[in-house]
Formats: structure tokens, sequence, C-alpha cells
């Protein structure tokens, strides 16, 4: 997990509070005595909420204030030592010359015993739990135990938890018997207490060393987000001498989501301690957007342990605002009504049809962008063009086609239509779409098709032109192909054109909106193809590299998968290949809606999938579409409510 050069920038805060509701905390071992939380403000007798003397936690079980391990009749192993083990790996005291060092050195362990002495407890003492949590100032809860019970009362504690800021992590359980189940055919609670359309719970899922899913992990699409080591553990125990196996401070050999689940909220603490303003989203979309991809060595889980093994290294740098390399793809966050899709529109020799995906491949709509007869082409482009959050898909006829420009919505209902340029010209029209002056609202972009002139023009939605501008000399007749984005950070979008044909001839152009605002001005020039280049330029601008600024991309429209980054609009970096494709549609996708994008291919011809990658043209997960057009297809991934 990279925790010793985490260290390097952080070991953790007695500032941060982390909760830890489970069987209870031997509050004087030594090795946690002093990372114990303590209630600045105690119950007193008369007190409403009834905590009385609360010094360290609350006993939800005895109802009493010592939520320490308890002896009681018919205790087990597990019901006694349990939450010891769970908060020596969130916070064993580190640098003291004895026993371990947890994840944070320094941290407050809110003890909240809800598990009885043989390790069973029930939801409504976890719901109350919870909300002790929020009142007295955790930042994390850590849940290492799992239920059958589908319970209203703790679903709505959690959401208020998450509502309140906190962010809660739990266990995706264990089952060594069937080796493991699938939460999305059995789900089990907490860690699938979600609530509708949000993702309030941090799923954790177990995995071994050499970071394949340990044989008795839970695991599923639904309730897991990330997975962390959970065999062979060494912690903290309940230190009692009088009793046989409890005569030393520390064990190995603990198994399970149970000591998987601390490694997580122990990382979100020392995130926490890097940078306590951090909010929950905030917070989760770094912990897990960090987190190092396992699929390719778990191909009968893929996508099921979440978006991979968490990183504490690369989970701290991005906390403190230092670059890092964000390669995992995170699920859309609670508090974005957001979602991503994708949008293909056939490419020329079959019906101009438009067919819109959701990542995992399930069909939204599908419908004629023109009349069944045209075999020309469909370009498709998406954005906001209303400034309501919903996306309009906007396409452009493709080759022996007029260029005619369509609106619609993401059911194939028309909005809006025109002409980009004289009728008589039958070159098709190129599309994007960016939000050019910084209004909220996206404008259209488009450029002339192969044998058209340089003429660059932005239309509204209704089909108004607000801006043009030519791209090259006005006797070109490459066609210009476009895309928008920000490039430089300051919130208006740049136009970024490249030859639609002869790509060799010509270097690819940005222009941005002028001081001014009236006029569209030339802000660089990027050349990376040799001169008997053929073909088309395919665009994207997108911030690829999770700076914060977008990255102009470029690929070759025919007999290529060689694509180049420039990041920023500095010069280009050498470009790889994506293996199987031979000229590409080329658009990004952000799969989580915090604005990090991957890029997304869609191959020239045929009917191959979709291809997701980083910036280093590394392959991501996440998206599974096959093309459902024989000639290939144009591809925009967007996101809308």
């Amino acid at each position: 997990m990279s925790v010793p050069a985490a260290w390097n920038y952080t070991q953790g805060s007695n500032d941060i509070v982390v909760a830890v509701l489970d069987t209870g905390v031997d509050m004087k071992q030594p090795e946690l005595a002093a990372n114990i939380w303590t209630n600045p403000n105690p119950g007193k007798p008369g007190d409403a909420s009834g905590y009385v003397n609360d010094l360290h936690g609350w006993n939800f079980v005895e109802n009493n204030n010592d939520p320490s391990p308890q002896y009681s009749s018919g205790w087990t192993e597990a019901g006694i030592t349990h939450g010891t083990v769970i908060a020596g790996l969130i916070g064993a005291i580190g640098n003291n010359a004895s026993g371990i060092a947890g994840i944070n050195w320094h941290v407050k362990i809110m003890p909240l015993r809800i598990l009885d002495s043989q390790g069973i407890g029930d939801s409504n003492a976890a719901a109350k739990a919870i909300d002790y949590a929020v009142t007295h100032g955790a930042r994390v809860l850590n849940f290492s135990f799992v239920t059958d019970e589908h319970n209203v009362v703790l679903d709505q504690a959690i959401a208020r938890a998450a509502k309140a800021g906190l962010l809660i992590v739990a266990a995706a359980g264990n089952n060594r018997d069937t080796g493991g189940d699938n939460l999305d055919k059995t789900p089990m609670y907490p860690v699938c207490s979600d609530g509708a359309g949000s993702n309030y719970v941090i799923g954790v899922a177990a995995t071994d060393e050499n970071d394949q899913r340990a044989d008795f992990s839970n695991y599923g699409t639904n309730c897991v987000d990330i997975s962390a080591p959970g065999e062979n553990i060494i912690s903290t125990q309940l230190y009692n001498p009088s009793l046989a196996g409890f005569n030393a401070y520390t064990r190995a050999g603990w198994n399970g989501t149970s000591v998987a689940s601390p490694m997580v909220t122990g990382v979100a603490a020392l995130m926490l301690a890097a940078n306590p303003g951090l909010s929950r989203e905030t917070l989760a979309q770094y912990l897990l957007s960090t987190a190092d991809p396992i699929d390719q060595l778990n191909p009968l889980y893929r996508g099921q342990l979440g978006v991979g093994r968490v990183n504490a290294e690369r989970a701290v740098k991005a906390a403190l605002g230092l670059p890092v390399n964000m390669t995992a793809v995170v699920p859309p966050p609670s508090s974005s009504p957001m979602a991503p899709y994708v949008a293909l529109g056939a490419n020329a020799g079959v019906k101009p049809e438009v067919a819109i995906f959701t990542p995992d491949g399930k069909l939204v709509s599908r419908f004629l962008a023109y009349a069944a007869t045209f075999k020309g082409g469909v370009r498709v482009a998406v954005g906001d063009l209303s400034g309501d959050g919903k996306a309009k898909i906007v396409t452009g006829a493709g080759p022996g086609g007029g260029p005619q420009v369509r609106v619609f919505d993401l059911k194939g209902n028309l909005l809006s239509q025109f002409f980009a340029y004289g009728s008589t010209f039958k070159g098709g029209v190129s599309v994007a779409v960016a939000d050019i002056d910084g209004d909220g609202k996206a404008e259209i972009i488009t450029g002339p098709g192969a044998g058209g002139g340089p003429q660059v023009r932005i239309f509204s939605i209704d089909g108004k032109v607000k801006y043009q501008f030519f791209a090259y000399g006005a006797s070109t007749r490459t066609g210009v192909n476009v895309a928008g984005g920000d490039v430089n950070g300051d919130g208006t979008a740049e136009i970024a054109v490249g030859p639609a044909s002869a790509a060799g001839t010509l270097p690819v152009k940005y222009y941005s909106l002028g001081k001014n605002s009236s006029a569209m001005e030339l802000d660089g020039e990027i050349t990376f193809l040799t001169p008997q280049a053929t073909g088309g330029v395919a665009l994207v601008v997108a911030d690829v590299g999770s700076d914060a600024h977008g990255d102009v991309v470029l690929a070759r429209t025919v007999q290529s998968g060689s694509v180049t980054v420039v990041y920023s609009g500095a010069k280009p970096v050498p470009p790889f290949t994506v293996s199987g494709l031979k000229g590409m549609s080329l658009s990004s996708l952000d799969l989580s809606g915090y604005g990090r994008a991957y890029l997304l291919a869609a191959p020239a011809s045929g009917t191959g999938k979709l291809r997701l990658f980083n910036s280093s043209g590394v392959a991501v997960s996440g998206v599974n579409i096959a093309v459902p057009f024989s000639t290939g297809a144009s591809v925009a991934g967007f996101l809308s409510r």
C-alpha cells in the first residue's frame, strides 16, 4: 500500500477522530492508549443524550460508559479482541520502539462498542453509535462487521452521517465455505447500505500478498468500491496475561475483510491529517482514484473488487494537491446527479443512426439522425447547450451530405436543425461542443468536411452564428475537424482544429475568444505528423493529465493506431499506439463526474469494441460497448442528468 512512502508527507494527526464501531477497544493497550479519543465535554447526569461520563466513547451493548471489551459469559476470541485488532491497524502508536505502527502514528480512536462478547450485535445499536460519532466530531467511521439484515434505521443513520460529511468505510464480508459471495446477488449490510442513487459507504474487499482476491472475500460491482490487504495481517490484540493467547501486545495471522476495511479507513485518516479541509466527496474521490488497478490480476472478478487496491502514498499526495498519477476508474459520487454515457454515430455505408449507451453496454436509445436513405455517416458531439445539466446530442452529416447540423435530446427527439454552411456543399460537417464564452451554456462548433474551406463557425442551439474564423489560409481545401475544451484552465474553452484530410500538410492549431470577446484568436499550434500522412486528424480536448487543464489529444482517422497527447498546450510527448486500431474516432469519458477524463476510441471501421485508456495509453476498465454498426463509428463520451 506504500504506507512508509506516505509517511514522508504525514504520520497522522491527533486532530482527526476515527470511530471504530466494533466489540470495544482495549484502551489500556500500550500501543493504543495515547491514541484513544477523549471527549472534551463528557455528559453529566441529567443530560438529554443519556451518555453520562462518556469520557472515551460509549458501550451500546451494556449501555454504559465503558467501551472496552467485556468478558461476558460465553465470550469468544473474536468477541473480546476484534475491535482492538481493528484499532491497531488504523492507529497503533508509531516510532515508539515497540510493537507495530498503525497506518497513523497519531490519531484519535473513538471506541464505540456495538458487538457483544461473542461478536454479535444489532443494527439499532449500530445506528445509535453512528449518530453518536456524528455529534462528537468523528471524521471517518469503520464498520468491520456485516449482517444479512437490511435495517431501515441503520440505512437512515448512515445517510445522516454521509450528509454530515463523514466518510464511511465497511468490510465486504467473508464466506470461506463458498469462496466468497457475490454481493450483487446476495447483498450484505452495511456495506450495501448506499441508498438509491448514492454511494454513502466505501465497501472494501480483501486481497492477498499477490493483489489477488482473498479466497474468502465477498465481491461485487454494486457494493465494493476498493480493495485492501486482508490475509496474514499483524495487529494489536487485547492484552490480558491471565488468558491463554493474550499475553502479547500484538499477534499475526489475522484474516478477513474485517482487517482490510481499517486499512482503507487508516489511509483516509492519513489523508485528512495531510489536508483536514477535504470534503467527504473529495476525500472519497482521491482515495478511490489513486488506487492501484488489479483487474488484470483478477480476470474472473473484473470490476467486482472496486477500483483497485488502496495506495496510501498517492492518496496522501492527492490530498496535498501534489502531482499524482490517478489510475483508477471511480464510480459517480453520491453528491453528483450526473451519470456517464457514450454516444455513437454510424460511419458511412449504413443508415445514419445514433446509439446511446451506458458505459456497461446498456442501450439507452437508438434513432435515425437523417433520412434512412442517406448513407454518408453521422458525426456526433454532446454537451449541455441549455445550461440545465441535460446533455444534447449534436449530429453533423458525413461525406456526401450537406452541412446539416441536427440537435436531439437523449431519447432522439429533434430539438433544432440548421445548415452550418451553404446547402450546396456536399462534404459533410465536423461538429464539437464546448462553452466558448463561459456563460454556462455550450456552443456548437463546426468545420467543413474534406474538400471544404477552413471556415470554423460557432453557433447557439438555435442555429444563430455567434463567432467564426478561418483556421488556415482561405484557399485551403482539406476541410477542418474540430474539438473544444479548456486548455489553459481559465473556465472558457479553446477550439482545436486539424485538417479533415491530407493530415500531414497542416499543423493542429487552437484558438480562444479574445480579450474583447468579439473574435477568436490563435493561441498556439502543434506539428506532429510528416507531410506524407493521409486521412484526417482526430481531435479531443480533455483533462486527461488530471491537472485541471485541458490536454490536446491527436490521432489519425485512418491507417494508424498512434495517439499523441499534448499536455496543457506544451510540446507533444512521444506517441503511443492503441493496439488493434487502424484509424479511430476519438473522444473522452469522465466516469466519475469529478472532471477527470479517460480517452475513448472507436474503430474507424468494423464492429470492434470501444477502447478506454489513460494518457499514457494504458488500457482502463469501465466501458464494455461494441460498435453496433458494421462500418465503425464516431464517438462522444459525456455526462448528463
